[in-house]
């Protein structure tokens, strides 16, 4: 069966905001054409249902911070803290700072291979 892309790509629309779909793996369940036509159609680079994706994740994620402010449950607490919170808090509340710098440098690392063997070969 033939497909039209823009027929395609607004039955994928279609489903993810029926279905408050958040990754493009999820659309396939929902319409009637495979993974390898979407594929093909290059669908997946189409940014509105790049955009209606996104705007289904950023819903949840903006709805879960709600739930999880309003909550009394500690661990929900401390987990939406962890996401608002900067890096000196995190660091704090971690109990461990992992500092990969030196003075506020990144480090200088050489490497040696000691009894190794060249395994590039040269072009001739």
């Amino acid at each position: 069966m033939a497909y039209k892309k823009e027929t395609m790509e607004s039955d994928c629309i279609k489903a993810i905001l029926d279905n408050n779909l958040m990754f493009q793996e999820d659309i396939f369940s929902f319409v009637g054409f495979a993974r390898s036509t979407y594929f093909d159609r290059s669908l997946d680079k189409s940014d509105a249902i790049k955009k209606a994706l996104n705007d289904n994740r950023i819903k949840t994620k903006h709805t879960l911070k709600k739930k999880w402010e309003k909550s009394d449950n500690p661990t929900l607490q401390i987990a939406l803290y962890k996401l608002i919170c900067d890096d000196h808090e995190f660091n704090r509340l971690a109990g461990v700072k992992n500092d990969i710098t030196s003075g506020g440098e990144p480090f200088d690392i050489e490497v040696f291979i000691v009894n190794g063997k060249n395994k590039t070969k040269k072009k001739d």
